[in-house]
């Protein structure tokens, strides 16, 4: 069975038999079948080290024509395209086809190590000429920039850099530090980072005097107030200096006062680094009248007072025991404050920390003579500037796991259970020590957490309106409370506790006694005892209805004019506890 070529196969066949065909004729003819030229020139210099950089070789054929697919083989000195050792080589290039060789070479100079080391430098910018520029301030203290070192023969240099620094950051100016760096063929390099120092801090303008914050018509504006520049750095020829405020048509132009107001007055200083430091004041221009003023303090922290707090003036009217407030002092820091201009009369003075303070909830607003509430404190009969001051007192709270909360609603003035805002809510114990404050929110809720078991007194406290307080008990056995509301009217701030009476037992505990009718419709009848004093009905509120002495040897309290709903009776007895028993009118 005879064999037949692939298509592709007997053409590669047919094609060598040709090449090898015409090669032979060639040489023959005594001519070379191909030919190997040099790209460049034939002889290529570089540096030891280096990778060659080789122009390469083209194959040409007897008649010149290039041989585009000539896979040309290039024989490396030593094998290699990196050499190392300065001197003389060859590199050859030879191809072979159809069993026909051709060679080609070419010399290579190596010359020694003429490259220097390259030196990176972290840190820092270059500028527009391409300098490298660090930046400093003033008095701070400078690192000299880390840097790195890379030869191509010797490798990482970084370990052999030197560095040369002047930089002196106690004044401004520019300053260099120099880096430098050899390779072992001597070739060196050097970096240059120049150190901007400049001036950072700003002027110090601050109030070196301040006489007075408030002038009277015709006195000088000299009397208001010094002011000091200072820098840590700059020189006070160094600064500009702008004065700003909103006073400049308060004074004459000899300085005296002319416009009754209150103005503000500052300076501003700019340094010749660009910093800014400023500084001012508020005063006032009035009349001749009267003025309160004092500072305010801490009961408890033998230090300077410096908080965030708010110090109200109340006015006091004889005519119908009225209090108003008339106006509130805030004090951003420090502990100064001042009313003026006021009329002669009777005035009460209250601070408090404001609810930013971190102290907000651990001093108690009080009043200039130590008080807690206003029907306490000592009314200020102003006939000339008085001078007061007020000792925020400290509530005291052991802590522990009782809580009282309640709301404050509005009572008889308007619909009964309408919440009311912002009332503030005074907790003391028993013997009247502070505890804590807080006030009702937009609900007309409060609440006091984290107390220590015991019995407290809580009431709301209003200006000018009487505080009716009630005694709260928590215990283990009941240690939350949060039916302790607080109703206002019209003359006075009810604290409304259940328990208010105390001894109080829920049902009667004499089988003698008997109260009736229950519901009751126009009256309630007891019969009389011995032992018996009195009665008293009271609502849910814990408020006082009605009080009944014996008639005719019974008790008897007409209820036609009371309004229906829930009540609770109280007997008192002469010897022995009270005692209460629910009863419901219904008309």
């Amino acid at each position: 069975m005879k064999k037949i070529l692939p298509y592709y196969a007997a053409k590669a066949f047919l094609l060598t038999i040709f090449l090898s065909a015409f090669m032979f004729l060639q040489v023959k003819a005594g001519k070379d079948p191909f030919y190997i030229k040099l790209n460049g020139k034939d002889t290529i210099i570089s540096e030891q080290g280096r990778k060659l950089a080789d122009p390469g070789a083209m194959v040409y054929d007897s008649t010149n024509n290039v041989i585009s697919n000539a896979d040309i083989k290039v024989i490396y000195p030593n094998d290699t395209n990196y050499i190392f050792i300065p001197g003389t080589y060859t590199l050859t290039y030879k191809y072979f086809a159809a069993g026909f060789v051709t060679i080609n070479s070419r010399t290579v100079v190596i010359i020694p190590d003429t490259t220097a080391p390259v030196i990176t430098i972290e840190g820092v910018h270059a500028d527009s000429l391409g300098n490298l520029i660090d930046t400093i301030g003033v008095f701070e203290e400078y690192i000299s920039p880390q840097a790195t070192a890379q030869d191509i023969l010797d490798g990482n240099l970084s370990a052999t850099i030197m560095v040369n620094s002047n930089v002196n950051t106690s004044n401004t100016g520019i300053f260099s530090i120099k880096y430098s760096v050899s390779d072992a063929a001597g070739n060196k390099t050097e970096q240059t980072v120049y150190v901007n120092v400049v001036d950072t801090i700003a002027p110090v303008v601050k109030i070196t005097s301040l006489k007075n914050d408030t002038l009277y018509l015709g006195e000088n504006i000299e009397n208001l107030a010094s002011f000091e520049v200072t820098d840590n750095y700059s020189k006070i020829t160094d600064f500009t200096l702008v004065q700003f405020g909103n006073w400049w048509d308060a004074f004459d132009r000899n300085g005296n006062a002319i416009k009754p107001g209150r103005y503000y007055m500052g300076y501003e200083a700019n340094d010749k680094g660009g910093n800014i430091g400023k500084d001012s004041i508020f005063f006032q221009i009035v009349d001749s009248a009267f003025r309160i003023s004092g500072n305010i303090t801490l009961s408890s922290v033998n230090q300077n007072f410096d908080r965030n707090a708010t110090v109200y003036l109340i006015k006091f009217d004889g005519s119908d025991s009225s209090l108003t407030e008339i106006n509130k002092y805030y004090i951003p820091y420090g502990s100064a404050f001042e009313f003026y201009p006021l009329q002669a009369g009777n005035y009460l003075i209250k601070a408090a920390l404001d609810s930013a303070d971190s102290l907000y909830t651990s001093y108690l607003p009080t009043y200039y003579d130590g008080s807690l509430t206003w029907d306490g404190a000592t009314a200020i009969n102003l006939s000339s500037n008085a001078i007061v001051n007020i000792n925020l007192l400290a509530g005291t709270n052991s802590g522990g796991p009782g809580f009282i909360s309640g709301k404050v609603s509005q009572g008889a003035n308007k619909q009964e259970g309408d919440p009311l805002e912002n009332i503030q809510i005074l907790l003391t114990t028993k013997d009247d020590k502070p505890v804590a404050y807080t006030y009702s929110d937009k609900n007309g809720l409060y609440e006091f957490k984290n107390l220590a078991f015991g019995t407290y007194k809580l009431s709301g406290e209003i200006a000018g309106k009487k505080a009716l307080s009630g005694e709260v008990t928590i215990s283990e056995a009941q240690p939350q409370r949060t039916d302790i509301n607080v109703i206002v009217n019209s003359t006075s701030v009810k604290t409304s506790v259940s328990e208010i009476i105390d001894g109080i037992n829920e049902q009667l505990a004499s089988k003698n006694i008997f109260v009736y009718p229950n519901p009751a419709n126009d009256k309630i009848i007891i019969p009389g005892n011995a032992n018996l004093i009195n009665v008293t009905l009271y609502n849910t509120a814990g408020l006082l209805v009605k009080t009944q002495i014996a008639a005719n040897g019974n008790f008897v309290i007409q209820t036609k004019d009371i309004p229906q709903g829930i009540y609770f009776l109280q007997l008192n007895f002469n010897n022995a506890p009270a005692q209460r028993e629910k009863i419901v009118i219904s008309h």
